[in-house]
């Protein structure tokens, strides 16, 4: 217990141990993780201490000077989409997003270039750090399923129940099933002489499976749908590239395809919408809202309609009858953000932004490829794309703070992992 503690008198390690609690109760505290697990590298770092302020600026952004050529089209996107909003509907909302895009790119470039200097005993402690908080993360979500079950049946655990609902645990639980991944590469991969490693290769594997399905089982009963799905996905996809890790750029890439022909795509989806709606209104909305977007992007499709033009983009409310013993259920066709990363920048930045943003995933898995070699390396990289890929299609806004500091958040962790030199 007195080590356990010892590790909280290094500040450098509080954001991944704070991570579970801060992601429980909102997604925008991942951001400030971010901030602050960048002033601790700045601070421990003696050569930044003697630099003036204009030499500091420059190591700032020295990491978007070598940029690799995802980055660099990355950059690119973020170039074409800021000039979009000079033709967007609300110009000064958009140039605001756009610099908040890039304060949140400079912040994960710095952490990147910083992390490399790290000793690995550290790392080794900021990743054991980060499992730890990940698990009181999914202990909270269990707490918030068995007390929402219990109160059902007794109506005092309402008034004691000071956790989030079920309605409310969208967030939490996209981590939950996200971080799974580096959280399992830890213990496959770092700790040699634990429980886990010195069980059978077949035992491993059930136990990794094991923790999957229940996180899945978990957030689906939690009713966040898309972080269920994705994590499913994820599994079926790792024991797939574990089998056959040559597959690993076609399938992805398959994937990636999808979401830039989607907007050609939703007039067929839309004919499944009775049977949809009589199951799950909720995804019978995003087929709506899909809809709507693909007319919407046909009628500007080259340079699109502006950054961030999908939240003041003139909208209508229309009524679906599912049957007559049901009441009609009215819906918005376009509430905030199509919940759909391709149709969101197909709809704001043409066939331009949607060809950068292609372009971006494509040399990003052709990068992926060519780091993580070994088949279980792949695997567990495979998986978690597709299970960021899911709520990328089916969720979430593609510009919002939160998810764009998870993705952030998620690519620090798996460089510590990699940074380790113990994934063999």
């Amino acid at each position: 217990m007195k080590n356990f503690f010892s590790h909280f008198k290094n500040p450098l390690l509080w954001p991944f141990y704070l991570f579970g609690p801060i992601a429980y109760g909102g997604g925008n505290g991942i951001l400030i993780l971010l901030g602050f697990l960048c002033i601790c590298l700045f601070f421990k770092d003696p050569s930044i201490k003697r630099k003036s302020f204009q030499q500091v600026w420059h190591h700032f952004w020295a990491p978007f000077r070598s940029l690799s050529l995802p980055l660099f089209i990355l950059f690119c996107l973020w170039v074409y989409m800021t000039f979009t909003a000079f033709w967007s509907l609300q110009p000064l909302y958009a140039l605001g997003t756009a610099l908040r895009l890039l304060f949140l790119f400079a912040l994960t470039g710095t952490l990147i270039s910083q992390i490399r200097n790290l000793p690995l005993p550290l790392i080794k402690k900021c990743l054991l750090g980060f499992v730890a908080s990940w698990s009181v993360l999914i202990l909270l979500l269990i707490l918030t399923l068995i007390l929402d079950i219990l109160g059902h049946e007794l109506s005092w655990i309402n008034n004691v129940n000071f956790l989030k609902k079920p309605s409310q645990i969208t967030r939490p639980a996209l981590f939950a099933s996200l971080f799974f991944w580096p959280s399992c590469a830890f213990f496959i991969f770092q700790t040699k002489h634990s429980f886990f490693q010195r069980q059978s290769p077949f035992f491993q594997e059930i136990l990794f499976f094991t923790l999957g399905i229940s996180v899945v089982f978990i957030t689906y009963f939690l009713n966040m749908s898309a972080a269920s799905l994705g994590l499913f996905l994820g599994l079926s996809v790792y024991l797939f590239l574990k089998k056959f890790p040559s597959f690993f750029s076609i399938l992805l890439n398959a994937a990636v395809g999808l979401g830039f022909v989607f907007p050609f795509c939703t007039k067929y989806i839309l004919n499944s919408l009775l049977f949809i709606s009589s199951h799950k209104p909720s995804w019978a909305h995003r087929l709506v809202i899909w809809d709507f977007v693909s007319d919407a992007i046909k009628q500007c499709p080259y340079l699109g309609w502006g950054l961030e033009a999908s939240r003041f983009l003139p909208s209508s409310t229309i009524e679906l009858f599912l049957t007559e013993e049901t009441s009609p259920l009215f819906l918005n066709t376009l509430p905030l953000h199509p919940h759909n990363a391709f149709l969101q920048v197909w709809l704001e930045g043409g066939v331009i932004g949607a060809s950068l943003l292609s372009c971006f995933l494509f040399f990003l898995i052709s990068f992926l490829k060519k780091t993580y070699f070994v088949p279980k390396e792949r695997a567990l990289i495979g998986g978690t794309f597709i299970t960021f890929l899911t709520p990328f299609y089916v969720s979430f806004g593609v510009w919002q703070t939160w998810w764009l500091s998870t993705l952030c958040f998620i690519t620090i962790l798996w460089i510590l992992l990699k940074k380790s030199n113990k994934i063999k």
